[in-house]
């Protein structure tokens, strides 16, 4: 474990079950010195406490198995449907985990039930929307109106037919990069 990362007082943490788009918000919710989002930081070897001397804000997105590991000022809760992440983490390869999964989705809800943070579906999660709230909570202010479109033009694997699979063709309206 990496003891920086353990004892560091975040400004904002990201809280999710395996597979459930953590990489993907820690990648949107890193801007420039404005702020950095760590992702399973409590798993790496990061300075965090380094970090806080040059960004204004440090925050860490992590699945929910580490959420009494870390510590945050403001919280976010991503809540996907227990058994289409467990599918994605058993066609992986991780039958054996899931009793561990259990646990963990069971802390994730608990978590998200406390109202200690703000909660958002994980169907909505990449659309504008749940972007714009998300940074909104964490950073007080508006997301900057180009960031979303960047990121996602930027992210190879957040793609129109790749989110319309894994969000099972529910209807869900994606905001597609321009060019």
């Amino acid at each position: 474990m990496n003891a920086s990362a353990l004892n560091y007082q975040y400004d904002f943490g990201v809280v999710a079950i395996a597979r459930s788009g953590t990489l993907w918000l820690s990648r949107l919710l890193s801007f420039g010195e404005h702020s950095i989002c760590f992702h399973e930081p409590q798993t790496r070897d990061v300075d965090v406490a380094s970090a806080g001397g040059f960004y204004r804000r440090v925050g860490f997105a992590t699945t929910c198995g580490n959420l009494s590991q870390l510590d945050a000022e403001k919280k976010v809760y991503v809540v996907r449907d227990r058994e289409s992440a467990w599918e994605s983490l058993y066609n992986l390869g991780f039958e054996e985990y899931r009793g561990h999964f259990d646990a963990c989705y069971d802390s994730l809800i608990a978590g998200a039930k406390s109202g200690d943070g703000l909660v958002v579906l994980y169907a909505d999660l990449f659309t504008r929307d749940s972007c714009e709230k998300i940074w909104e909570h964490i950073h007080g202010g508006l997301l900057p109106p180009w960031r979303y479109d960047e990121h996602v033009r930027m992210s190879a694997t957040v793609t129109k037919e790749a989110m319309a699979n894994e969000l099972g063709n529910q209807g869900v309206e994606l905001c597609q990069p321009h060019g």
